[in-house]
């Protein structure tokens, strides 16, 4: 059966690779981002996308004209809302040649939190009274590992290191993401709500990893991710934090 599944973030990384995925399977996909260039070559990438649209989640403007834009295609319902829209300014590569202690911490914290938070937020804002349409609403967080407290505690010291010492912002906002998702979980249990960790994976998010820990292919997370996006899940699980294998990670 055909769902209908709002993306914000699609053009590039593991939203973009769902949203080719979804498009092919038959599914109506509403994929979203903020640079125009990135969202034509989505369009030409596969043009079977139903909607193919700017939205910058920092821009209360955006939502207004995005939610006008759906009313007019006669969009009633989501079926699968995907919270994927993210920014990570704390790979050296964002800050070439500038001691750690030199990085402009303050603006990367409020720039960090303004879409990660903030944007998912104004997110569910906007379009959870669609996704309360459907007889199967669905409101996913893409997160990974920074999210989750109990990995900065990893047995690992390397590990631990190479999550805890340059990016504190990007993990506080994923966090702060899981305990909102826990509480929109029980505050509407007729929805399945859940943050998905689909893996460390080569993203401009990601980075090119460290201390000997490198990501793995994003197509690789793609049909773990369908089972969330549009397949069975376990509604008893609602307000969990899971990785591919629907395995509860500690946050």
């Amino acid at each position: 059966m055909s769902k209908t599944i709002l993306i914000t973030g699609a053009t590039s990384g593991i939203g973009r690779a769902v949203a080719i995925a979804l498009a092919n399977g038959g599914h109506r996909v509403i994929a979203t981002g903020r640079s125009l260039d990135k969202l034509r070559a989505l369009h030409e990438a596969a043009p079977n996308l139903f909607c193919v649209t700017k939205l910058d989640v920092t821009r209360n403007e955006d939502f207004d004209t995005l939610r006008q834009l759906l009313e007019e295609k006669g969009v009633t319902e989501i079926d699968t809302l995907d919270v994927n829209a993210a920014i990570h300014k704390e790979h050296t590569s964002d800050h070439p040649g500038v001691p750690y202690e030199q990085w402009p911490h303050k603006r990367i914290r409020c720039q960090t939190f303004e879409a990660n938070y903030f944007g998912a937020m104004r997110t569910i804002d906007a379009f959870l009274p669609l996704v309360k349409r459907s007889t199967d609403g669905r409101v996913l967080f893409m997160n990974g590992t920074l999210g989750s407290i109990g990995w900065h505690h990893h047995e690992n010291p390397k590990y631990r290191e190479s999550l805890t010492i340059i990016h504190p912002e990007y993990s506080a906002s994923k966090v702060a993401l899981n305990v909102a998702m826990f509480h929109l979980a029980r505050q509407h249990p007729e929805l399945f709500v859940a943050s998905v960790n689909p893996g460390w994976r080569e993203t401009q998010v990601g980075g090119s990893g460290s201390a000997g820990f490198r990501p793995s292919a994003v197509e690789r997370a793609v049909p773990g991710l369908m089972k969330f996006l549009v397949g069975n899940v376990n509604k008893a699980l609602s307000g969990s934090f899971l990785d591919l294998q629907e395995k509860v990670v500690p946050f």
